[in-house]
Order: C-alpha cells, then structure tokens, then sequence
C-alpha cells in the first residue's frame, strides 16, 4: 500500500548562521524603518517588511519534498541450525514452515531470512539451512542482537524458529527486552517422538578417601524407551595415561516412562591415592537419535584419609618434642616417628639387647613401606650411621620423583652437609646447596627476613596484613646452617645478616621438597604471642609436602572459562618462583593422548602467551615446563574440560518453553507452541508499526524566478514611493 505526501524542508548547510543573519537584518530594518510609519510611510514600511520575508526565503532556502511512503518494514526469519536442531530432525520441518508462510507475509513485510548458532548470518532461501554456517553452541542473546543491529530501525519484529537451549555465556538479566523489537519464538514440532538418552550432569564429591566409599549421582533423561532396561556403569582410567578404562560400578535402570528423568547412584571405592579420570556412561540402545550424549567424564582426586608422617629424629631435643606434639595433634596426620637415643658409636658397658627398645627397621621402611608414607621428615638424622644401603636413598629419590612423596630435611649437627647427605642422591632433589661439614653454624640469635609472603609455607594468617605482621615479629631463632641458594627453588626465609637460606622449597617431578636450615623452630611456639602461629606453620608444610597446598609455581589462565571442539584458545603461563626463568614449554595432550606444542611467546619478565586450538572434546592436559639457562627447573600439569558446550547442544533436545515464553513476554511479542498453531494475522498485529518514507520528489522555493521577482519589483516600488514624497 502506497500513498503520497508533502512537506517543506529547510537546507540551509548552517542554520544557526542564518538565523544569525536574520536576527541583524531584523535590527537594521528596525533602524532604518524608526520613525517611517509616523511621517506617513506606511506604504513603505510594508514594502520593507515584505522585502525582510524574502530574504528570510533566501537565508533559510526552503524546500518542497513530495514523499512516497510504503507501508512494509523489514520481519526476520530467525532459524536455528545448531546441532540440537538437527540432531532431532526439525530442520526439514523448518523449510518446509518457512516456504508455505514466506508469502503470506510478503504483501506486509520485507522478509529477511537468517541462520543462526552463536551467531546470526542471512541466507538467501530455505534451502541455504543445511548448509549454513553453524558451531557447537547456541547464542541467542548474540544472534537476535545481530539482526537488530544490521537492520536499524526497520526491524517490525522477529519471527524466532528455535528450540529455545541457549547454550552459550549465561544470559544478561532483561536482554530480550532491550532489543525494543517484538520477538515471537516458535517451538518448532518433530512431528514424532525423540528416541534418546541422555546424561545431563554427575553430582560428585571434590576429593575422595581413599578405601573409603564414594557415591557418584548422575542425572539422566530417558525418552521413548519405556520399559526398555538401560545399564549405567561407572569407569576409572588414570588421569596421566589414557587409554584402556576399568568398570567399578554399574546398575540396571529401567525407564517407568517415555518421557522420565532418574538420577542414577553409583557407588564405589577408590584403591589408589591419585587423580583420575571417571566416566558414567549409559548403554546405547537400538534406534536412540544419538549416542553422543551417553556419557559424562569427570576427574577426582583421591587423598589418603589420614597422610602417614614418617619423623626420623637423630637426637632428642625440644625441637623434637614440640614438632612431635604439633604433629600428634593435627587430627590429619597419623605419625609413625623414630627417635635416635643413642648412636652406634657411642661406647655402652652393657649388652645391645638390654638398650635396644625397638630396633630401627631401616630396610623395611626404605624398601617395602616406602610407598605407605606421604611425608618424610628428617630431623637432626644422618643415615651413614644406621646401615644405610646405597639403593635405600635411591629408593628416596625416586620416591619424591616418580611417585609424588614429600620430604623435608631440618638443620642440625647430623644434617645437609654436617650429616654426610652433600653426596648422596638426596642432594640431587633438596632445594639448597648443603653446608660443608667444616662450615660453623651462624649462632646467636637472628629473626629471618620473609621473602615470599604469598608462599602457601609462609600463608600463617590468611589476611595479608596479618600475615606481614607476623613475619615481621616472629620469635627469633638461635642458630642455623650456612644453607646457599640452588637456581630454580623458592627461597622463603633468610638469615638477616649473612643471606643463608633459612627456608626453601620447590617441586621435583611429582613430588615436593622443602629444607628448613634451623633446629630452633620451637621458639616460635614457646616465646611467641600466638603460638598458633607454630602449628599452622607446620601444618602448612605437612600439607604442602603431601600436595595438598595450593602453591603452584606457575599459574595459568585461558580466555574464556569454556571451550568447544575446534575453538581457538589464549593461554598465559605465569611463574611466581624466584628463579631467572629464562622460557616456558607447554605440551598439550588431547583427551586421545595425542601431544601438540604450543607456540609461546614472553609477554613479560616470568610471564608468557600462547596460542592453539582445541580439536576434539573431553579433558585435555597441559604439560606446562618453567627452564632457567635452559635446563627444566619445574614442571606442573593441568587440566581443561572441553566442548562442555556441545554437550550440552546434544543433551538439550527438548524445546525449552519456558525460555521462549520469557523473549516473548519481555520483547511484547507473542508464543506460538508449535508450527501448526503459527498465526499470520497474531503477528501482523503484534508488529511494529512502522512508516518507511521515500523522497519522491523536490523542488526548492527559495531559487524560483518569482521570488527575485517579487524581490526586484518591492525595490522599484520602494524607489519610486520615496522619489514621489521627495525622500530621495
């Protein structure tokens, strides 16, 4: 429907400017004109008003604009191609839908089509919908946002054919209202019934006990097998080795309908102290849409429900005895300790039966319990003296490495270098270059300065202020070893005056190492205003050396929290070590195994940034590696879940009515529930009512003959009146 109209435009290039000019053309014709009407020249004051009109004509320069407005504003086709639409075959009945209504709503609208996932693209007709771009998320904030905004202000609304499983970033409060175009979703039907099961999500504790039982509940869909018996099994695979997996629960569920959701229990016990990889799975069954969405995967750290502390003291003494009583206390911990009370060089007069209280079972604790204990603390204890075999502290060693322990040697006469461990292959994995056994000790007493307050060893009060304080007014202690810096460890306290290291610690392969130089840490417990201040120190070192403190040497961070399979990724890699870290090589192994290098390059001093892309879904593990001149100083692993997005796409296959009712409500549009319940004539009334104007024609006012007409005809009339009264 057409029709005409006209208006008169002004289009001066500066308004003001004129309006300017006429505002001091208005004050000399009222100058010139001062007194004219009173001598008799009223004729000639109307013909000076009337030449004022006309250069008002010339200043403003007027248009006549003859318009032809069209009543038909743009309506988008909203079609949602995202793996949830096709999965359940509700593209074809789209095209269908768009074909037959596409007419009906030409005579009204200027109909725009648009395929969209997490993001909106238009498309030139209904058969462009398979092939259209499409990702494994769903963004309908994004995808209706970018229609508005391509069609400005000639959006009347927006037809929303979708099964409403926003899948992307959670939605903004009121967005769909702030779209200012009505919007009216319609659910598109499948025309029959989805054939499907699904794992939507697992409930899991964050760490187990190991021995302990554990339940893991996962919340399932069943649609269209009612009656049909369906195995749910509970798998293990390790973490670090991917591959084969081991069942350790399953159950038998059996649907009481076509449309029922369960949340299936599974209970089992974890044997093996580590982090690994579960999965919960549910047998596919003949005829089910797809399979994808059979199965979750989830990691869970399994912890000893106690952390065996094995305390080999070489002397007793106070430090023994407070470290001991902070220890039995720590309802964490379960002690098995061994105090030296007599060496066997020491001369006796007596039998060795009638001393011995217990013997010191050296090859059962470095062979066969090894592998029992978490923590070894080595207090004041030298091994040259207990019959020692070489392979015993090889055992060590491999134990921190390869199997995660963590070990803490303290100073004393029988330790670092003093104790004979400078060539042993302990040395190789403590954070610090031994003293020599001729060095002296530094005595008198000295408070060390903190250097790291951010350690979780030095984390003693968790308000940072608090914690600086304490550091600040520590007890002082009485002696220490001339411990040196090792490259790569994290020194944490130091003799104020001599720069001997007091306290370090590092990671060495999978397990961690600490070395305190002093026998005197009981002072801080004895002479201190809060002796709580000893035990949480000691309780921090207990859990760190376990791996169960959060002090990471590097620190990782992405660019978003999710990803989908095939998305780019931005990782940082920051090291908080003191080290010189001179480069950072990060190895990621897809959910298969397969490694790939990620190019890094440094952003900053101990900071740098990287590109990849994610190719598959499931867990992936960064192997992320800190080298200083060249030589590996740490090495860390962490984790990242993938495509969390399309599995969600592939379990979300219900139409989601709630969503769709809320855009329709906030928008001002209106719900269809179905395809067949769309109606033209609900949406050409619910639309925006919008005029779209087209200039037909233009003729500008102020350049006709008859205005310098009129103009040269006032002047002469003005001439020939003042000529007759004599003026001129």
């Amino acid at each position: 429907m057409t029709f005409f109209s006209t208006g008169i435009t002004f289009i001066s290039p500066d308004l003001i400017t004129a309006l300017g000019l006429l505002a001091a053309a208005g004050v000399c014709f009222v100058l010139i004109t001062r007194g004219v009407a009173k001598r008799g020249g009223k004729v000639l004051f109307s013909l000076r008003l009337a030449m004022l009109l006309c250069f008002t004509v010339l200043l403003l320069q007027p248009e006549l604009v003859r318009y032809s407005q069209e009543k038909k504003p743009v309506l988008a086709f909203a079609v949602d191609v995202s793996p949830s639409m096709s999965l359940t075959g509700r593209l074809p009945l789209l095209r269908r839908f768009i074909e037959e209504n596409i007419q009906k709503l030409a005579g009204d609208f200027t109909v725009k089509l648009y395929a969209f996932s997490s993001g909106a693209q238009e498309i030139e007709s209904a058969d462009a919908l398979a092939a259209a771009p499409r990702t494994h998320t769903t963004d309908l904030n994004r995808s209706l946002w970018e229609i508005r905004r391509e069609q400005r202000g000639n959006l009347a609304g927006i037809l929303l054919l979708s099964d409403g499983n926003h899948t992307a970033d959670p939605l903004p409060q009121r967005w769909s209202a702030g779209l200012n175009t009505p919007v009216f979703p319609c659910a598109p039907g499948i025309g029959k019934k989805v054939k499907d099961l699904a794992l939507h999500s697992v409930r899991v504790s964050d760490f187990a006990f190991k021995d302990t039982p554990i339940e893991v509940a996962a919340s399932a869909s069943f649609s269209g097998f009612a009656g049909t018996p369906v195995i749910a099994t509970l798998s293990a695979q390790n973490a670090e080795k991917p591959g084969g997996s081991d069942i350790l629960a399953s159950r038998t569920v059996t649907p009481l309908s076509d449309n029922d959701s369960q949340e299936i229990v599974l209970r089992f016990t974890p044997q093996s102290a580590g982090e690994f990889r579960y999965t919960v799975a549910l047998s596919p069954q003949p005829g089910e849409l797809t399979t994808a969405n059979n199965r979750r995967s989830f990691l869970l750290e399994t912890v000893r429900e106690k952390l065996r502390v094995l305390f080999l003291c070489g002397q007793p003494g106070p430090e023994y005895a407070f470290l001991r009583h902070a220890l039995k206390n720590d309802p964490l911990v379960e002690l098995i300790s061994f105090v030296i009370l007599r060496n066997p060089e020491n001369i006796a007069l007596v039998p060795e039966n009638d001393l011995a209280l217990i013997p010191f079972p050296v090859n059962d604790l470095f062979t066969r319990d090894l592998s029992t204990f978490d923590v070894i603390i080595l207090q004041n204890f030298t091994y040259q003296r207990f019959g020692f075999l070489p392979e015993y502290l090889v055992n060590i060693q491999k134990w921190v490495t390869e199997k995660g322990g963590g070990l803490i040697m303290t100073g004393g006469e029988n330790s670092f270098g003093k104790g004979g461990w400078a060539d042993s292959p302990v040395a190789a994995i403590l954070p610090v270059l031994p003293d020599s056994p001729l060095d002296s000790f530094e005595n008198g007493l000295f408070r060390p300065t903190c250097e790291n307050l951010h350690h979780f060893l030095t984390r003693i009060d968790d308000d940072p202020e608090k914690n600086k304080t304490f550091w600040n007014a520590v007890p002082e202690l009485e002696s220490c070893q001339k411990l040196q810096d090792k490259k790569g460890a994290d020194i944490l306290l130091r003799h104020p005056s001599s720069r001997a290291v007091v306290l370090a610690a590092w990671q060495r392969g999978k397990g961690r190492v600490a070395a305190f130089g002093s026998p005197t840490s009981w002072r801080w417990s004895l002479q201190s205003s809060t002796p709580e201040g000893y035990t949480r120190f000691w309780k921090n070192m207990v859990r760190y050396l376990a791996g169960m403190g959060q002090a990471k040497t590097l620190h990782v961070t992405f660019d978003r929290p999710d990803y989908s399979a095939h998305d780019p990724f931005s990782v940082k890699v920051r090291a908080s070590t003191n080290a010189d870290s001179t480069s950072v090589t990060v190895a990621l192994f897809d959910p298969s195994g397969k490694k790939t290098l990620v190019p890094m390059a440094r952003i900053r001093e101990n900071e740098w940034g990287g590109r990849g892309t994610f190719t598959d879904t499931g867990i992936h593990r960064f192997q992320i590696t800190l080298q200083a001149g060249g030589v590996p100083v740490t090495q860390e692993l962490f984790q990242k879940s993938v495509a969390l997005s399309a599995l969600r796409e592939e379990s979300l296959l219900d139409i989601n009515e709630q969503l769709l009712k809320e855009i329709a409500a906030a928008s001002g549009g209106s719900y269809f529930p179905s395809l067949t319940s769309f109606s033209s004539d609900k949406l050409r009334a619910s639309t925006k009512k919008l005029m779209i104007k087209t200039v037909k024609e233009k003729k500008p006012l102020w350049a006709a003959p008859w205005l310098f007409g009129i103009m040269a005809g006032l002047l002469f009339a003005e001439w020939l009146l003042r000529k007759r009264k004599g003026l001129c």
